[in-house]
């Protein structure tokens, strides 16, 4: 029942220095110090120390030089009559 259905994408790409130390940043922080973490140590998923160790990843990973992390967004614009 949509009208005027606009179907597009498109990317994220964090390669620079700047904008790996950042992403990584932000995951790090979120894998260690937010709901997610809390959910996933009180569900068992995980432990303090593995998240610990995950952040600790994302950060080496920010210092690789030739590093890059993509993401696909998928967008639909729909107009209901």
């Amino acid at each position: 029942g949509f009208t005027d259905v606009t179907c597009t994408a498109s990317a994220w790409c964090y390669a620079s220095a700047d904008e790996r130390e950042w992403w990584a940043g932000t995951w790090a922080q979120r894998v260690t110090e937010s709901a997610m973490a809390e959910q996933a140590v009180a569900a068992g998923i995980s432990s303090p120390d593995e998240l610990a160790d995950i952040a600790a990843g994302w950060r080496a990973w920010a210092n690789a030089p030739d590093a890059w992390f993509a993401v696909l967004n998928a967008e639909v614009v729909a107009v209901a009559p």
